[in-house]
């Protein structure tokens, strides 16, 4: 507890942190998962009883191990191994995972940040602690064992971005087999995923797809608090889409497009209906109906699609069935909101991309300001960037704020420090 809280204690002793106006404190520096560029700093009182104290920072965590320590939760003994994911071994009923989020967090990164004070604070503790912080610095990617952390990130590569893409696409797709191989025959997979960028889906549904899965089911939960940094500020999603995966039988043959197709759209088509009628709304709607489309797909080995050029089967990418489903969720919302009473109704009657962004936002938040990352979401999902609704289109208008607005402050006050309001757009 005492080392959790000492960490925690980390984010608010350093060059990063600012005051508050409205309450005399600090906020701390990881407002992100990036570390802020300031022009000056303020230090709190290691010894006081405010934000940055040692003494709150340690109360903090103790109140979460009360909180489990009244639910009297039951549970099996556990075994924790640390290790890459490409050690994996034994045979299993089930491996869920939170994959690395494509380019999104440059996570070694960030870990280094406390590494090198808990590594010197855990020193001798025990042999296992020891080996854990073994390295100088926390775990890249290593280039020679072709192992080690998996995001995409060209600065490890020399600044070669195709490396960089290609790196993680093939890394991914290796511990997908490695946890096919583990898996019994009856076992799944569940996949935990909340990206809103297209490449990342792309990919990692490509992965799954050489590794030998199928997505079997698919589930949106809201995991995230909706006051976090990362609702707030930026294009995060509130609910993670949980992606339940089998092992596609050895006997499964390469698909065509058209039947795929057919059946992809009579799947989501029910599945949209679900989700509408449990009261999922706004930009979660749009992406977490991306997951039960992926079962024809990827029931598959390979699709393919006759080209009317040369009548040779050619492979049908991903990113093409995937923006495909988008356009057919895009469609099936604005076709409610347009026509609420009308329960048939599952299209938006030919809208070009603007209106039917338009529509969407408009049902969401009406005139009022919006988070610049529903806006981003939404733009995205219609083929837009909410860039251009703003400069070019003209549709949307910039209302102020800043991507590095900080976290609530130690005594959970309401007021962000002044000019660090998240920023927002407004039809």
């Amino acid at each position: 507890m005492n080392v959790c809280g000492f960490s925690r204690l980390l984010d608010f002793l350093n060059k990063g942190t600012k005051w508050k106006i409205d309450v005399p404190t600090v906020n701390n520096s990881f407002g992100r998962f990036a570390l802020p560029i300031t022009w000056d700093f303020a230090e709190a009182n290691v010894v006081g009883d405010r934000a940055g104290s040692y003494f709150l920072c340690v109360e903090r965590v103790a109140s979460g191990v009360d909180t489990l320590d009244r639910w009297a939760l039951k549970y099996n003994d556990t075994t924790i191994n640390r290790g890459s994911a490409m050690g994996i071994d034994g045979e299993f009923d089930a491996i869920v995972t939170d994959p690395p989020y494509y380019d999104a967090i440059p996570y070694s990164d960030i870990m280094d940040f406390f590494y090198v004070w808990l590594r010197r604070c855990l020193f001798g503790m025990s042999p296992e602690m020891d080996a854990a912080f073994a390295g100088r610095l926390g775990p890249k990617w290593d280039h020679e064992a072709g192992d080690g952390e998996l995001i995409d990130d060209s600065s490890r590569f020399g600044g070669d971005k195709a490396a960089s893409k290609k790196n993680f696409e093939d890394g991914m797709a290796a511990v997908f087999r490695r946890c096919h191989a583990a898996l019994k025959p009856s076992g799944i997979l569940v996949i935990v995923f909340a990206n809103k960028n297209p490449d990342a889906w792309e990919t990692l549904v490509g992965a799954l797809i050489r590794a030998g899965f199928v997505v079997d089911g698919s589930l949106p939960i809201q995991t995230e608090q909706s006051s976090r940094m990362r609702a707030i500020s930026s294009a995060a999603l509130s609910s993670s889409v949980w992606l339940v995966c089998r092992k596609r039988p050895s006997t499964a043959r390469p698909g065509f497009a058209v039947p795929v197709l057919t059946e992809m759209r009579e799947k989501i088509r029910t599945q949209m209906h679900r989700f509408w009628d449990a009261g999922i709304r706004g930009p979660d709607f749009v992406w977490a109906a991306t997951g039960p489309a992926l079962e024809a797909y990827s029931r598959h080995p390979v699709v393919r699609r006759e080209t009317s050029a040369t009548g040779q089967p050619e492979t049908l990418p991903v990113a093409e069935f995937l923006r495909e489903v988008r356009r057919l969720v895009v469609e099936f919302a604005v076709g409610r909101v347009l026509h609420p009473a009308d329960a048939d109704r599952e299209d938006a009657g030919g809208l070009d991309d603007i209106t039917t962004y338009y529509v969407l936002h408009r049902d969401s938040f009406g005139m009022a300001e919006a988070p610049i990352g529903a806006c981003i979401l939404y733009a995205m999902s219609c083929g837009l960037r909410d860039d251009d609704l703003a400069d070019r289109f003209e549709v949307l208008a910039r209302t102020g704020g800043n991507s590095d607005a900080g976290d609530r402050d130690e005594n959970e006050e309401d007021d962000a420090e002044e000019g660090d309001e998240p920023e927002r757009r407004q039809l």
